[in-house]
């Protein structure tokens, strides 16, 4: 997290020295603009469990799109997330990579998760914008039963409860006004820890994985961006 904030922070610094020389393309609404966008929609976990319940997702972000005169365009996103998965499973006891273990059945998972990412744009006739991000973040998960008490492992400390997860997201703005979009994506988080549900199944349980994923169902999301302005003229800027 450290390296991301680096180079927010740096990339922060430069641009107003660049600011100035470059003009607004009339041709990428986002071109230049910094985007804040809320979402919030319904996340469904792939664990060791053998049944899946929907869950939630909060995501909070900061995005600065590239100035460019063209329909493309590249940017840089800081994220930040709340969720929760949940699942449940019939059996007594599962084998694991720590030796046979008691399944808690049904347990949730509180999940925050603060990342980085870049993505690519593109503009339709200036009213939509399909858009496409991939970068990495840090989970903070939390399993627990249905009465919110640490599962085992949990409790025991058996695993580190923080992981590294690789973030993509596809999606598409739709403009309604000079600084507000709507949008809606869904996205795909896979974790490298494979204990988001207090387990990690071995190969002869049937439900082995290396990693735990999250799928987020498409959700709606608002945006607003710091300037509305279309097409300034490099000259016109003093």
């Amino acid at each position: 997290m450290k390296l991301f904030l680096t180079i927010l922070l740096g990339f922060a610094l430069y641009q107003p020295l660049w600011a100035q020389e470059a003009s607004i393309s009339k041709d990428h609404m986002f071109s230049g603009n910094w985007v804040f966008s809320l979402e919030g929609g319904t996340a469904i976990g792939f664990t060791d469990y053998k049944k899946t319940k929907l869950g939630y997702s909060t995501k909070l972000s900061v995005d600065y799109f590239f100035r460019t005169d063209s329909p493309s365009s590249f940017g840089i996103r800081l994220f930040g997330t709340l969720q929760k998965i949940s699942g449940e499973d019939d059996r007594i006891t599962v084998s694991t990579k720590d030796g046979p273990r008691e399944i808690m059945s049904p347990f949730s998972t509180d999940i925050k998760s603060a990342g980085l990412a870049f993505s690519y744009n593109y503009s339709i006739d200036g009213f939509a914008f399909p858009f496409l991000t991939a970068g990495l973040s840090n989970l903070w998960f939390d399993p627990k039963n249905d009465e919110g008490n640490p599962l085992p492992g949990n409790a025991t400390d058996l695993y580190e409860k923080n992981t590294i997860a690789y973030d993509f997201d596809l999606g598409i703005k739709f403009l309604v006004s000079d600084f507000v979009s709507l949008n809606l994506s869904a996205g795909a988080h896979i974790s490298l820890s494979d204990y988001l549900d207090d387990i990690a199944a071995s190969k002869s349980s049937g439900r082995s994985g290396q990693t735990s994923s999250e799928l987020l169902i498409p959700s709606p999301s608002l945006s607003t961006f710091a300037n509305g302005e279309k097409d300034i003229p490099a000259n016109a800027v003093k």
